[in-house]
């Protein structure tokens, strides 16, 4: 590896458009570009460059070597810069110190990847879209020792080592393409076996019911109750579910390794419900339903307080559950609906969650 090796960091919409223009458009190297000349001093050509996108993407999407380096005033971003402690003259605005880059890696090709990097570069609100084809922050982070990545500027040298880090992440991501196999934890969509709702309910309720006196998780726990399940395979990572749902959160929306998840603080409100329920029903269910009554305020609450959920949590925060689930969790709660107003706090937003499910028969609307 010759030369410096840097990131470089820019705003997710100009590095999507840029990204658009190399992949999708034809372009013959990437261009990229400073506000500052300073920043196109610091770089040399032949240096190893990462390209990274900003908050709310935080991810590495590319990597390549500089092979020019250039100044032009001419507008090609969609973004400028805009700064209201120093002035800016053209040159500025339009990051007019621009190098163009040989890509040796990105995050992929074909009609999806063009899809996502031209709404990406046209509007921020589908930047997680971009999220989840790159290194995530967390990622690098776990590449330095001394800490976390810390970017405050549009160029950050880094050494060898954590290059080298960066780069065998992604050589592994480069193999699970290729072999059809990705993993990067989509925080918006369950992935339940749309075709086997039964055994997902059935799921569903066992873990839940498990999780009720935890307060930390462990992954491989989490596992090895599943595939001893009489469930299909398709089940098989299901743990992820429960951060979609707000049962549990590791704290990040990266992929989850081998950190220890912890019981959501909305999980335990839910909990505490469930008991009452137990309590003051005198087993007037069948032992199998209250493990569907605990699945039925799972989702109720998650419908109703998602917006207090991490971004773990997508599924929660969108409203994004599918309309076979809010089906059958709307004939849950008609069927339990008297003890279960007699354990709900009262609050507002579950009244009208649960008013909304059982009128519609969980029908999205």
């Amino acid at each position: 590896m010759g030369g410096k090796i840097h990131i470089l960091s820019g705003k997710p919409r100009n590095v999507a458009f840029s990204l658009y223009d190399y992949l999708c458009k034809g372009r013959k190297y990437l261009l990229w570009g400073f506000y500052r000349r300073e920043y196109l001093d610091r770089v040399d050509k032949d240096d190893i460059v990462f390209l990274y996108a900003t908050d709310p993407v935080k991810a590495i999407v590319a990597r390549g070597r500089i092979v020019n380096k250039t100044i032009s005033k001419e507008k090609y971003w969609p973004l400028d810069y805009e700064s209201k402690e120093e002035a800016c003259d053209d040159y500025c605005r339009y990051w007019s110190y621009r190098i163009e880059i040989d890509v040796n890696w990105t995050i992929g090709e074909g009609d999806e990847i063009c899809e996502v990097l031209k709404r990406c570069s046209e509007d921020e609100k589908f930047y997680s879209e971009l999220a989840k084809f790159g290194i995530s922050k967390n990622e690098v982070d776990s590449c330095i020792s001394e800490g976390k990545l810390i970017i405050r500027e549009s160029v950050k040298s880094i050494n060898a080592d954590i290059a080298e880090c960066i780069n065998r992440k992604i050589e592994t991501k480069m193999k699970q393409e290729q072999s059809g196999v990705t993993h990067k934890f989509n925080p918006n969509e369950l992935e339940l076996p749309k075709d086997n709702v039964d055994n997902a309910i059935a799921l569903y309720r066992e873990i839940l019911k498990m999780l009720v006196d935890r307060d930390l998780v462990d992954k491989e726990m989490l596992k090895q109750f599943i595939d001893r399940g009489d469930h299909e395979s398709a089940a098989c990572r299901f743990y992820n579910d429960l951060r979609r749902l707000c049962v549990i959160s590791i704290g990040h929306d990266g992929n989850w390794r081998d950190e220890i998840a912890f019981t959501t603080p909305l999980f335990k409100e839910v909990s505490k419900v469930w008991r009452c329920i137990r309590d003051v029903s005198s087993d007037a269910y069948s032992d199998d339903v209250y493990p569907e009554i605990l699945l039925a305020l799972t989702i109720l609450y998650c419908i109703a307080k998602g917006s207090k959920c991490g971004t773990e949590a997508g599924v929660c925060r969108s409203g994004n559950i599918p309309e076979v689930i809010m089906k059958r969790i709307a004939e849950i709660l008609m069927k339990s609906s008297t003890v279960l107003f007699d354990c709900l706090p009262i609050d507002d937003t579950l009244f009208k969650a649960f008013k909304s499910l059982v009128s519609s028969g969980g029908e999205n609307r």
